[in-house]
């Protein structure tokens, strides 16, 4: 009986948080769910000539390490080990689990960007690949609360990671996966 209304609580939880994101984000053809808005806002944002911040590049990286190491360990990892399956014991479970992961990715990305523009070279190589594998795990976040999470969707965010890591390999702050534990997760 609680561990039904605790799955019930975390399932209205889950909605409640993701849907109070953004609403415009439209599935592209490859899953990643990027909209040209979403590309434009990026582009549109000026980067600083000089540091504005003391330490940027340290806490992008452990914000950008910790949202890689939820998405590998709670949302990669479970669905290639077939969790997400139709008929899979624990399937309910591992997808509360990955949605969790998603949120919790998509607020540390968040806070990853706000530190990247303030650092030039990051700002300059990162917006772009860092907002697209945002807008990525805001959609497969949506998508796993309501039980639709497919293959293309858990493929496409881990494209859309390995681009933003090499992105930022390539501004001098590689990321590496994190393993932190999730709030409410473990």
């Amino acid at each position: 009986m609680f561990r039904s209304i605790a799955i019930a609580l975390s399932i209205g939880l889950l909605a409640f948080v993701v849907g109070c994101g953004s609403s415009t984000s439209a599935h592209s053809a490859s899953g990643t769910g990027v909209t040209n808005a979403t590309a434009r806002a990026a582009t549109a944002f000026t980067c600083p000539t000089k540091s504005t911040k003391k330490g940027a590049k340290t806490l992008f990286v452990v914000d950008a390490g910790l949202a890689a190491g939820a998405f590998k360990k709670w949302i990669y990892n479970p669905f290639k080990a077939g969790s997400f399956k139709k008929g899979t014991k624990g399937r309910i479970k591992s997808m509360i689990k990955a949605g969790i992961a998603g949120v919790f990715a998509v607020n540390r990305l968040k806070a990853a960007k706000v530190n990247a523009e303030s650092d030039p070279l990051l700002c300059k190589l990162t917006i772009g690949p860092i907002t697209k594998l945002t807008s990525s795990l805001s959609s497969l976040a949506s998508r796993a609360k309501t039980g639709r999470l497919s293959p293309s969707d858990v493929e496409g965010s881990s494209a859309a990671l390995d681009q933003f890591k090499s992105a930022s390999s390539g501004a001098g702050a590689p990321v590496k996966e994190e393993n932190a534990s999730v709030p409410g997760l473990g």
